[in-house]
């Protein structure tokens, strides 16, 4: 039997070696889309899968305290947001760190929905996955104000896939034997660049 684990790697070995040879515009600056369309978890069954990254999207729109700059930083967007005049773009780039241990939840059918499965993100691959699912629509969600997540995000705000300080969500529609990556969620610490 394939733990968890293992079978992360070897997935995230073939989406880096598709993404290599079949490079893709996306709507992420320098961030390979995985072209994987079936994932076979078992010999002759098909199982679709959903993964993505929670990142740090990186705004360095000064220090708390002092004036706003004069005119908008790289990978900033002028908007009033609870951080202040400015906030991260919401683009994820290369130079953006992945952040860890922030527990992500999967629900049955469309947003607001949870108590399916949780994955807490990791680092050093894929950052969270969701595995042998059946057809279907699923939720995808992360709620900022429940721990290990109030410790490790807050204070902060969402960047991606929409500016909110509340729980984070994506609806998303699976086929048989389907994998949908780069279902990404961008946060912007306050105190950090």
């Amino acid at each position: 039997m394939v733990t968890k684990k293992i079978f992360r790697l070897l997935l995230f070995a073939v989406l880096a070696l598709s993404a290599c040879t079949q490079q893709t515009p996306t709507a992420t600056e320098g961030i390979p889309t995985p072209k994987a369309d079936v994932v076979n978890t078992q010999e002759g069954t098909q199982t679709a899968m959903v993964s993505g990254w929670v990142w740090h999207d990186l705004c360095d729109s000064g220090k708390d305290g002092e004036p706003p700059p004069n005119s908008t930083p790289d990978g900033c967007v002028e908007d009033a947001s609870p951080l202040g005049t400015y906030h991260a773009d919401g683009t994820m780039t290369n130079n953006e760190p992945l952040i860890e241990g922030v527990v992500v939840m999967l629900g049955e059918g469309s947003c607001p929905s949870t108590g399916l499965a949780e994955d807490s993100t990791i680092v050093t691959d894929l950052s969270y996955d969701f595995s042998g699912l059946e057809v279907g629509t699923y939720c995808i969600s992360i709620d900022p104000q429940r721990e290990p997540n109030f410790s490790i995000l807050r204070p902060g705000v969402w960047t991606y896939p929409t500016v909110s300080q509340d729980v984070i969500s994506t609806t998303v529609t699976l086929a048989a034997g389907e994998y949908k990556g780069m279902v990404n969620f961008g946060w912007d610490y306050q105190f950090k660049p």
